[in-house]
């Protein structure tokens, strides 16, 4: 076996190992607070750190409403649980390879049939459970936050 080929061959092996600690170490890191300054003009910016990370509450209700989107797909709604606010707008789009509708559990409003690609707007005021009557087992169910 040529000796240079095995030189290389060391010499990478060598560089791998070496590079390997530091690989890992990046890895490892978690992000840290960081205040970037741009002294031409005078802009700052304020990195998260993972403990900034918590699941925050919004008031929705003082922004107005909302176009919340549900889609219809592998014979599922997607996502099948959804808090809303009042007045905010549900917007189904049936993106599945077969027709589907939204009907109401009671019954008291339905949609039309909606082909692959169509779409369907209801505007939400109290919490609604929902189904497809072409396929009973896909349910949904809106909670109306007040």
């Amino acid at each position: 076996m040529n000796m240079r080929f095995l030189s290389f061959k060391k010499v990478a092996i060598i560089g791998i190992l070496f590079s390997l600690p530091q690989l890992i170490s990046c890895q490892n890191q978690t992000t840290q607070e960081k205040t970037v300054e741009n002294n031409d003009s005078n802009l700052s910016m304020t990195m998260p750190t993972d403990e900034d990370a918590t699941e925050a509450t919004v008031d929705r209700s003082s922004n107005g409403p909302k176009v919340d989107t549900i889609v219809i797909e592998q014979m599922k709604f997607n996502p099948s649980d959804l808090i809303a606010y009042p007045g905010d707008t549900l917007f189904f789009i049936n993106e599945d390879i077969v027709d589907h509708d939204v009907t109401q559990k009671d019954k008291e409003w339905t949609s039309s049939t909606l082909a692959p690609g169509k779409t369907w707007k209801y505007v939400v005021q109290n919490d609604i459970e929902y189904f497809c009557s072409l396929h009973v087992v896909m349910t949904g169910k809106v909670e109306v936050k007040k």
